[in-house]
């Protein structure tokens, strides 16, 4: 504890993306450098880690295909959605739980459930505030948002654990109004891309690693205040609901945190606020 703070001493970075896709020692090394009294470990990818520790018998293995199953988004506008799964959908969370392979895209799952899933498989000597976990995924969470009646798409979700999901960063935020009235319009998809691309993060995006970067502080924020977000729009907590808000507040020159978060992190770490850019 460090005054009105819960300050992690462990940072477990959990990374289930492919690694062509994010640069993981990059990202310790952005951590450390925010955070250096803390203990940083770079895992696997979650289920695999803790599957792997607790030598999870075929019992357990199946119930936790079948709570991921249950997990899944089928109707976005609806807000009680869960069901009694298929048995291949139980067999197709299995089939990846049971092996290294990383899970395809596509499937939305429903975010706080699976929060909830994760956070009963840690330890309990690491479900403590001593530990701060942040899953890095590629699979697509959402959350109930009753000011538009359905599940939406997150590109972070904070708890405990947190998750921030790439996949998220490229179909949670909007694309500029203009890419979809050419949608509308039935332009060309290539040439809209083209057209816009600057203005958005798609797949394969060399900025994503940057974006990223942003919403690991957000999860740490969360950690230690209870409150991973900031209404300044230049701040890389703000909580995006645009790409180009987005890409505003991580990938502008000179990207950092507002004032007030800054001396919050300087108060935690000890160091001056010119190490926070």
């Amino acid at each position: 504890m460090d005054g009105d703070f819960t300050v992690p001493s462990i940072i477990q970075l959990y990374n289930g993306v492919d690694p062509e896709e994010l640069k993981s020692e990059d990202l310790v090394a952005f951590l450390k450098r925010y955070f250096p009294r803390s203990i940083i470990n770079l895992r696997e990818d979650f289920f695999s880690y803790w599957l792997r520790r607790c030598g999870a018998k075929e019992e357990r293995l199946y119930s936790l295909a079948k709570n991921l199953a249950q997990s899944k988004v089928y109707h976005p506008d609806k807000k009680s959605f869960s069901r009694e799964p298929l048995p291949g959908e139980v067999d197709f969370e299995l089939k990846f739980l049971m092996s290294d392979r990383i899970k395809p895209v596509g499937v939305l799952y429903e975010g706080f459930q699976v929060m909830v899933i994760c956070s009963d498989l840690l330890a309990p000597d690491e479900a403590t505030g001593d530990h701060c976990h942040i899953i890095l995924t590629n699979q697509l969470l959402g959350t109930w948002d009753e000011n538009y009646c359905r599940c939406h798409i997150r590109v972070s979700i904070c708890g405990f654990p947190s998750t921030i999901s790439t996949t998220g960063v490229i179909e949670g935020p909007a694309r500029p109004r203009e890419y979809y009235l050419g949608r509308t319009l039935s332009a060309n998809p290539e040439s809209l891309k083209k057209a816009f691309r600057p203005r958005y993060i798609g797949y394969g995006d060399p900025r994503l690693q940057e974006v990223i970067k942003g919403y690991l502080l957000q999860a740490l924020f969360y950690h230690i205040t209870g409150n991973p977000f900031c209404n300044d729009k230049g701040c890389r907590l703000f909580n995006a609901h645009w790409q180009e808000e987005m890409i505003y507040a991580q990938l502008r020159s000179g990207a950092s945190l507002c004032d007030f978060h800054r001396q919050i992190l300087e108060r935690v770490s000890c160091k001056k606020n010119q190490d926070f850019k």
